[in-house]
């Protein structure tokens, strides 16, 4: 005997097998309205902290390009004054008065020298860590803030003597035209 079978009621489409086994498993089980007793509270956070979670310190983030430029120049700035106070240093160069001894944070030779060679080193082995200083993580960050320090206060007195010599000549200049102007 055969059976005739309506279409409301006739068998599912050849298809539908092939669908619901692309289906996500979650999606094939009921729903769940309500929890059982015997099951334990289940802490979501501690579970998210615990597996997933990292700490922000641990995400490398880009540093702008003007921050790597300055870093740059300032590593250039310290390896060479590092170089003139190793020459001061074995007497190669003589410095000497009031100019050195505001170059070399007011005579102090060996200090100043250190600085500049924390800032150097530390900026240069940051660098292959850092892709070029482009980017960094927590601890990165921190080395390169310090050896950024280090070099600013190594050649405070230099920009000290430049920031002077400066304005000396902005003065003059500035004589220079109200003189001119006189006349």
């Amino acid at each position: 005997m055969t059976k005739a079978v309506s279409r409301a009621t006739g068998p599912a489409w050849s298809g539908a097998d092939a669908l619901a086994d692309s289906f996500p498993l979650s999606l094939k089980q009921p729903p769940i309205d309500r929890l059982r007793p015997d099951d334990p509270p289940l802490d979501v956070l501690a579970v998210f902290v615990e597996k997933r979670a990292r700490s922000w310190g641990g995400v490398a983030v880009p540093l702008s390009g003007g921050v790597t430029g300055a870093l740059c120049v300032l590593l250039v700035l310290s390896l060479g004054f590092g170089g003139w106070l190793l020459a001061v240093r074995a007497g190669a160069v003589a410095c000497s008065g009031f100019l050195c001894s505001v170059a070399t944070l007011g005579g102090h030779l060996v200090p100043t020298l250190v600085l500049a060679g924390v800032c150097a080193g530390s900026l240069a082995g940051a660098m292959p860590m850092t892709r070029g200083l482009t980017r960094a993580n927590g601890p990165q960050l921190a080395v390169i803030v310090a050896a950024a320090l280090c070099g600013v206060f190594a050649l405070a007195g230099a920009v000290a003597l430049l920031l002077g010599a400066l304005l000396a000549l902005g003065l003059a200049f500035g004589l220079f035209v109200a003189f001119v102007d006189r006349f």
